[in-house]
């Protein structure tokens, strides 16, 4: 950072980063590492005229708003002094420029569509489990990080019902929702309770993720299932 005579002492540092997360802070560790690999590069100096210039780059580099803001928060929280009214419009800039960019639309799954392909799928234990995860997103409406997120614990049996417990996107707090009809009551579009019922019996998951990585050998393995195996079932 800049030279700063008045630096807090290892334990206010720690209590300082304690509000984030373990992964954020590992990001924002790894945004600040590659601002300074640019200052080195291009041998600027530490100020906010050059944490704009990177800000910029970034920007004609393609890289996602999301991403540039990553970069922005974590180097401002690294020495907020990097922030200024010149770093301030060139962000804003970005987040214009970005704006002004039509998103690609998507199209939902409709019942007919996810209805053929569980049609398609056979009885391996990979097709036990991709059934009852597309039946359970399906009819719950849930997020990709809801549904990674599921624990066994979190599935609630009330009055011969099942529910799903998710935490809410940015909140601290979580909601109910319910898996539609019962076990066995295949008359309930894609069934989703008797599928997943069927999915935890044959992957004899007791505790922890439910949704988790099937091996070559197809064991099903203890860490859950990742984002992107997530995206290649469903693609």
């Amino acid at each position: 950072p800049l030279n700063n005579p008045e630096i807090l002492s290892i334990e206010a540092q720690e209590l300082a980063n304690s509000h984030k997360a373990p992964l954020t802070l590992e990001a924002y560790k790894r945004c600040v590492e590659r601002f300074e690999d640019w200052i080195l590069e291009t041998q600027r100096q530490i100020s906010p005229v050059s944490f704009a210039e990177f800000l910029n780059v970034l920007h004609r580099a393609g890289y996602a708003l999301n991403t540039i803001v990553q970069y922005y928060s974590a180097v401002i929280d690294w020495d907020r002094r990097l922030k200024s009214e010149d770093v301030e419009r060139v962000i804003g800039g970005i987040r214009r420029a970005h704006a002004e960019i039509l998103p690609k639309q998507t199209k939902a799954l409709s019942l007919a569509d996810a209805e053929r392909v569980l049609s398609c799928l056979g009885d391996s234990l990979a097709d036990c489990r991709n059934r009852a995860m597309l039946s359970v997103a399906w009819s719950t409406a849930s997020r990709k990080s809801e549904l990674l997120n599921l624990n066994v614990d979190m599935i609630l049996r009330d009055f011969g019902s099942l529910w799903i417990v998710v935490k809410e996107k940015r909140k601290v707090t979580s909601r109910r929702k319910p898996i539609p009809g019962a076990v066995g009551d295949l008359s309930i579009p894609l069934a989703p309770a008797t599928h997943l019922a069927r999915w935890l019996e044959r992957s004899e998951i007791a505790s922890g993720p439910i949704w988790r990585k099937i091996n070559e050998s197809g064991v099903v393995e203890d860490k859950r299932l990742s984002r992107s195996g997530f995206d290649i079932i469903f693609k």
